[in-house]
């Protein structure tokens, strides 16, 4: 007992002999000026921070400073309010502290990004990193410290006349066998929160993840993979998986992005000529909707490969009302040009597809195959509109249309009195009636705002109409010629009469021309004729034929 009390006295006084003489040999003037003049050199900038320095001995050395200034030229400034350095006895006794570990809280970190945009250091930078740097060169900037973290941190970044800010910002870095970097924050632009993680053995092969949450949308977008920052090209091979992509907020989004309109992915290698910078990308990749204003894909699933200047994306099958969609595209960073193959199966067309009309085709079974190409330098949808060139055809069996009884007209042509009483039959278009369409079948051809239809065809065993023309998509716009014929138990073989349609979907024109099957009645001698000029007629607004202008031309 009294030789344990002994140690433990022996321990107590040299504890308390060692707290007077330690204060005695750290030159804390020394460790001030070397830890601003280290971590200045490591970041080739200027460290400010409060004189009033805590030095504390146990556990571990650890020194504490307030007040802290950071700044790199025009690029980059930070501001905290405090940082805990922890160091090691050997290196404090040295007046040299190691910093193996730093604290950083309540930072705020100000990057100007114009410093590349304008000074064009961002192609030299990425430039020296991809052929002159190897991660032996890394290692030893990450041997500055063993852990690194940021606690409740703000970030905000210039670029152009753009402010992002980013808040709430939690990072750590630990240097072990296996380094790793983490963390979280939330952007404010978008109302997004970004989380991110990096792990790797060698600097060689990083497993890196990247999430995007939208929090007013509950929308989730991950990237997981691998990166290999040293291969020639760069190289990452992994997966994207997002709940919903919407068209509309990516191109308003990318938009507020100078960045972009800057082409950072070019760089000179003469005075004439640029080069794209060398990357792969493959990723296996799942997107549950994409959404553009009221058109909705499901179930999106493809393979995404960039290289060298083309992104292509491979055997992408999705779901649209309820039909498989199947596209093969490619796309130049370079041209801004897009092409590709599309084919649509199985479309059964819902009645909502037309919205509140009065004639709606639904149902059956329809395939489509169109190719296309467009030019994506103005990401204005009018501008990719005009821009964009498709060419297809499309078959649809055994559908339905509601409005008209077929059966009902044929029946009702074959006891007409007089000629007149063939346009009473536009009174057999109603919203109880119901026809079978046993094809719907055409070509299309879309160039420079308008969508062209050839060839088009209606037909059941009463009704054949084979309809031309074309819509002025961007002006709303159509044009559209029918030729209508009819086949009845008594007229086999009725001449055509046309039907025009002009106008906008608000305010349409139809003109007819009945002139061939008139004089086959005529001729005929079926059915009396009263004089009759040819006819253009305004639609109600219900887009309905106003049938008393028709009978007074009689």
């Amino acid at each position: 007992m009294k030789k344990l009390l002994f140690i433990f006295s022996g321990l107590f006084l040299f504890f308390f002999i060692l707290s007077f003489a330690i204060p005695l040999l750290i030159k804390k003037d020394k460790i001030i000026q070397f830890v601003k003049n280290e971590i200045s050199k490591k970041i080739d900038g200027e460290l400010i921070f409060d004189d009033e320095v805590q030095i504390h001995l146990f556990p571990n050395p650890r020194l504490t400073i307030k007040n802290i200034k950071l700044t790199n030229g025009s690029f980059f400034e930070m501001n905290a309010l405090k940082m805990n350095i922890s160091s090691n006895w050997v290196s404090l006794f040295n007046n040299k502290p190691k910093l193996n570990a730093i604290e950083l809280f309540y930072p705020k970190l100000d990057f100007n990004f114009n410093f590349f945009l304008l000074s064009n250091f961002d192609n030299k930078y990425l430039r020296k990193i991809a052929y002159k740097s190897s991660s032996i060169k890394i290692d030893k900037y990450l041997e500055w410290f063993d852990y690194l973290e940021i606690s409740d941190g703000t970030m905000e970044i210039l670029e152009g006349k753009n402010l992002h800010k980013f808040e709430n910002l939690e990072m750590r870095f630990m240097n072990t066998e296996r380094k790793k970097i983490d963390g979280d924050f939330f952007y404010d632009n978008i109302s997004s929160q970004l989380s991110f993680e990096l792990i790797t053995n060698d600097l060689n092969k990083i497993k890196t993840r990247l999430e995007h949450n939208f929090i007013d949308k509950k929308s989730v977008s991950r990237i997981e993979g691998f990166f290999y920052p040293f291969k020639k090209p760069l190289l990452f091979d992994g997966t994207f998986n997002s709940d919903l992509v919407d068209v509309e907020e990516f191109f308003d989004f990318k938009k507020k992005f100078s960045f972009f309109k800057k082409k950072p992915f070019l760089y000179k290698v003469s005075n004439k000529r640029k080069r794209l910078f060398p990357m792969v990308i493959r990723t296996s990749s799942e997107i549950k909707k994409i959404k553009y204003k009221n058109y909705l894909l499901e179930n999106i699933i493809f393979k995404l490969y960039l290289e060298n200047k083309l992104l292509r994306i491979e055997n992408l099958n999705a779901k649209h009302l309820n039909a498989d969609l199947i596209l093969n595209t490619e796309y130049n960073l370079d041209s801004k040009k897009i092409k590709g193959l599309l084919l649509i199966k199985d479309f059964n067309i819902p009645k909502e597809v037309f919205g509140e009309t009065k004639y709606d085709i639904f149902g059956g079974t329809g395939n489509l195959t169109a190719k296309f190409d467009s030019n994506l330098k103005n990401i204005d949808i009018k501008n990719i509109i005009n821009e964009t060139n498709i060419q297809g055809k499309f078959l649809s069996i055994d559908s339905k249309i509601n409005g008209i009884d077929t059966k009902g007209i044929a029946k009702k042509v074959d006891s007409l009195k007089k000629f007149s009483d063939f346009f009473s039959l536009m009174k057999s278009f109603n919203p109880d009636s119901l026809s079978n369409v046993n094809e719907i079948s055409g070509n299309f051809l879309v160039s420079k705002g308008i969508l062209n239809l050839k060839e088009v065809l209606i037909k059941n065993e009463n009704l054949k109409i084979s309809s031309s023309g074309n819509y002025k998509i961007n002006e709303n716009y159509l044009n559209l010629t029918n030729k209508i014929k009819l086949k009845t138990n008594v007229y086999k073989n009725l001449p055509d009469f046309q039907i025009e349609l002009s106008g906008t979907p608000e305010n349409y024109v139809t003109n007819f021309n009945i002139d061939e099957i008139r004089n086959f009645f005529f001729s005929s001698g079926t059915l009396k004729l009263g004089p009759l000029k040819s006819l253009k007629i305004p639609m109600k607004k219900n887009n309905s034929i106003d049938l008393e202008e028709i009978f007074k031309l009689f």
